[in-house]
């Protein structure tokens, strides 16, 4: 079992599987900035993934079976150590996540990513009580 270490957020207008093109990574600072903190609060917390300890979510217009689910893609047998969550959201939405005023959609993404497919325990399911630490105004998107 790893412990996390990093969480990234991409986007796709594609389905993100083999043979297609690999998704765009957000471009945002004070987002990754953000993102990359509420990995490292989990792992403080010994937050595992599992067997690996990179997770890149997807924010795809494209469907996903449920939603949300892992990526169509095979494990990169040189780069193990990360895998692909896609989320499903419509364009505006997207759209709309990618340019508010705070991160709030995007956190709620990850959120959402991590308790459906990782919290095992009780204290895991209470990943909302430290990503919410992170829906606050210093944590604006610049414009």
């Amino acid at each position: 079992m790893k412990i996390i270490s990093d969480i990234r957020v991409f986007t796709s207008t594609t389905k993100n599987e083999d043979g297609n093109p690999l998704p765009a990574s957000v471009s945002n600072k004070t987002l990754n900035l953000a993102v990359h903190r509420i990995a490292m609060k989990l792992r403080e917390k010994d937050f595992t993934l599992g067997e690996f300890d990179h997770l890149y979510i997807n924010l795809t217009a494209c469907e996903v079976p449920k939603g949300v689910a892992l990526a169509k893609r095979s494990i990169d047998k040189y780069f193990p150590w990360y895998r692909y969550y896609d989320l499903n959201v419509d364009e505006q939405q997207l759209e709309a996540m990618l340019h508010e005023e705070k991160c709030i959609g995007i956190f709620h993404a990850v959120e959402k990513v991590l308790i459906m497919f990782f919290a095992v325990s009780e204290e895991d399911k209470q990943l909302e009580i430290v990503i919410s630490a992170f829906i606050v105004p210093q944590f604006q998107l610049k414009k």
